[in-house]
């Protein structure tokens, strides 16, 4: 029997908390997340370890080359504010963006970002979880 092809997911804004989920589980299976390759030959398993291994020091070099210098990720942060999609100007909400230092008793500091944008797209989404394709 022919095995079925994975249903497409829309590429706008999930609605429901279910629709949200079913955008995740469908790129940790494209990207084959939680694939279980146990049953699969010796070569196969060795090739999917090694392209795991591979992948993750790709994007590890990416991410510090990237990030070397220590406010650029404010930058990235305040970019990707501006590049959002916000409610219609008639709609009278005024964009905003918000940066602060919190503190946690059990985890210590970290940083805290909001604004007030539409939301992402299950294309967004997906498209963020690639290296280098994303608009975001």
């Amino acid at each position: 029997a022919a095995e079925e092809a994975p249903a497409q997911l829309p590429t706008g804004i999930p609605q429901t908390p279910e629709e949200a989920r079913a955008v995740l589980e469908r790129i940790r299976a494209d990207r084959l997340v939680d694939c279980d390759v146990e049953g699969a030959s010796v070569d196969v398993q060795q090739s999917a370890s090694s392209m795991r291994r591979s992948l993750c020091a790709a994007v590890e070099r990416l991410a510090t080359d990237l990030y070397a210098d220590e406010c650029h990720c404010l930058w990235e942060l305040l970019q990707n504010a501006d590049d959002n999609t916000y409610a219609a100007a008639d709609s009278g909400l005024v964009p905003h963006f918000e940066i602060s230092v919190q503190a946690d008793p059990d985890f210590g500091p970290y940083v805290l970002t909001t604004n007030n944008e539409v939301g992402l797209s299950a294309k967004d989404v997906t498209a963020i979880c690639d290296i280098n394709a994303s608009p975001k």
